[in-house]
């Protein structure tokens, strides 16, 4: 009987663990490959480290006083854009994942309040 007993609750253990490992960490692993896949298919479009290098550039290789300032400006607008748009992406995807771990916490807290 002490078998059994011990058998049973070695095997909740384990459940409990791997549900854990899977939820969480794999999870992770999981979210942050698809932000990561995003961000890299959208610096494509937008192409943030090639306008940091040529930040300071001329526009259209025009070496007047227009050029440099109209390439600054451009680029600067280019660079504010892209890294809004890669800090909202974060963001959704850092909230989608902090509302992804709390839902066990939810259904157990649902499955007290409903049955208490």
């Amino acid at each position: 009987m002490k078998s059994a007993i011990f058998y049973l609750g070695n095997q909740i253990f384990l459940i409990l663990f791997d549900f854990l490992k899977n939820w969480y960490f794999s999870s992770f692993s999981i979210w942050s490959r698809l932000v990561i896949s995003i961000l890299e298919k959208l610096d494509h479009y937008l192409a943030l480290k090639i306008t940091l290098k040529y930040f300071f550039a001329p526009l259209y290789q025009s070496f007047d006083l227009a050029g440099y300032l109209l390439g600054i400006f451009f680029r600067g607008f280019r660079v504010l854009t892209a890294l809004i748009l890669y800090a909202a992406i974060i963001l959704i995807f850092v909230v989608g994942y902090l509302i992804w771990l709390l839902i066990p916490f939810f259904l157990i807290y649902k499955a007290f309040i409903q049955n208490g």
